[in-house]
């Protein structure tokens, strides 16, 4: 899959308010590459969010769609 580009879901670590209690809380969550990130809106460390499939299921789900390309 050569110029693939990876990209995992990251989500702010924060809890409770920030910014100085402007803002009760933060759910800022975004796709990023794989690496070290910090919130845009606190300023928190962001935190990997581990993919729902795992890499068997992954794997049954594209041997099902070369079943059905060749057909």
């Amino acid at each position: 899959m050569k110029g693939y580009k990876m990209e995992y879901k990251y989500r702010c670590s924060s809890k409770g308010s920030v910014n100085n209690g402007i803002k009760k809380s933060c759910d800022f969550e975004f796709l990023f590459a794989e690496g070290t990130y910090h919130c845009p809106v606190c300023a928190a460390p962001m935190v990997f969010v581990p993919s729902v499939r795992s890499v068997g299921r992954l794997l049954q789900e594209g041997a099902q769609q070369e079943r059905n390309a060749s057909q």
